[in-house]
């Protein structure tokens, strides 16, 4: 342990997370030449992708740089081929692989200068392979930005052409329609808008991992936001027989957020909520000044949320396998949406639930100052 802490102290500090990392490393290779009183010091490593240069840090200790061409026979030290000369330590790293920590001293390491550069060779190891999974998480998630866009803006102009078309076929602009086409034409449409819905959620959701989602922040009146979630979802509780009913006040501060956004949380909330109660229940939505800002409440007597389900309820993608929530068609990112959309308005979501009761989302928005000029980009 104690040898643990003395390689962590020689380190000094561990490197941010945007800082490259031979900068650390570098202070850190110095602080151990000290602790050790060796003469020259190195780490390498394979590169950490198919873009990066191979990692090759070096220092003496008067703070030159040293590398690998500064080493006699290097290729056959790694190889075996040449005895290692004394007071030479040269470390083969676990992680990552084929990774060496080179320690050169002017006398023979003892068994404690040993252990600290091998302790300090392995957190070196460490960091590299966190370092080199985030490249990899980064790439991977730019990649599939980049996917996610191409295909939303390829099923986009089909999507809207269907729709579009689809609706003057309702309306008769190519021929009286009988009962039974228009419930084909019906079907048609209802799932040409929930494939609109899932491009645009998958389109939200990575822009927003990139940081490209905009959003028009401005002085907004909560009532406005909760007209526009009830009016999306008016038809469909009344088709389901549900009490929709709502309660804001008209005193309640304005909101410092996207309308359009806030609005969109609310009828995510607000579908789910029609979709999982039965025919006849009750579904409510409140508001009330909440601190510094203002709380929507979603409530319904529906079937609620399973305990085991509740930690996922917000993963993109996640879906109970409760029979009755598969009964309605979904892909599992509404509430992935809602929950980013909340947040990048400086807001929060939560609920509570009541398996076979009911649940409970509220929705916390901040307020506008006043006297300030809200408006603007983010």
């Amino acid at each position: 342990m104690n040898t643990i802490l003395r390689a962590l102290q020689t380190w000094n500090r561990l490197p941010q997370e945007d800082e490259p990392l031979e900068i650390s490393l570098r202070e850190g290779l110095r602080r151990l030449l000290k602790s050790t009183g060796g003469s020259r010091a190195l780490f390498v490593a394979p590169a950490m992708d198919e873009k990066s240069p191979p990692l090759e840090v070096g220092l003496t200790a008067e703070g030159a740089p040293f590398s690998t061409g500064d080493i006699p026979h290097w290729e056959a030290l790694l190889s075996g081929e040449r005895e290692m000369p004394l007071g030479v330590l040269l470390l083969s790293m676990q992680e990552p692989p084929e990774g060496r920590l080179y320690l050169e001293a002017g006398h023979p390491l003892g068994e404690a200068g040993r252990t600290l550069a091998e302790t300090f060779g392995t957190i070196v190891g460490l960091l590299y392979e966190k370092r080199r999974w985030k490249t990899a998480y980064e790439r991977a998630r730019k990649e599939k930005s980049a996917y996610v866009s191409v295909i939303s803006h390829e099923l986009r102009l089909p999507m809207t052409s269907i729709k579009g078309y689809t609706d003057l076929m309702l309306k008769g602009m190519a021929g009286e329609v009988n009962e039974m086409q228009t419930n084909f034409l019906g079907v048609i449409r209802n799932n040409v808008e929930r494939m609109s819905r899932l491009i645009a959620n998958l389109s939200d959701l990575s822009k927003a991992e990139e940081g490209r989602l905009k959003l028009q922040i401005a002085a907004v009146a909560p009532a406005e936001v909760a007209r526009k979630g009830l009016l999306a979802v008016e038809d469909i509780a009344v088709e389901r027989k549900q009490h929709l009913e709502q309660d804001i006040p008209a005193d309640l501060p304005r909101l410092q957020a996207d309308a359009g956004r806030a609005a969109e949380i609310l009828t995510i909330l607000l579908r789910n909520a029609v979709l999982y109660t039965p025919e006849g229940g009750n579904i409510r939505l409140t508001a009330q000044e909440d601190g510094e800002g203002v709380t929507f409440i979603v409530e319904d007597t529906g079937m609620g949320i399973a305990e085991e389900d509740a930690p996922r309820v917000f993963e993109q993608f996640f879906r109970s396998e409760d029979q009755r929530v598969r009964d309605h068609p979904g892909w599992g990112l509404g509430l992935s949406v809602a929950q980013m959309l909340a947040r990048l308005q400086g807001g929060r979501l939560t609920f509570e639930t009541r398996p076979e009761e009911g649940t409970t989302f509220r929705v916390w928005l901040p307020a506008a100052r006043s006297g300030e000029d809200t408006s603007g980009r983010v």
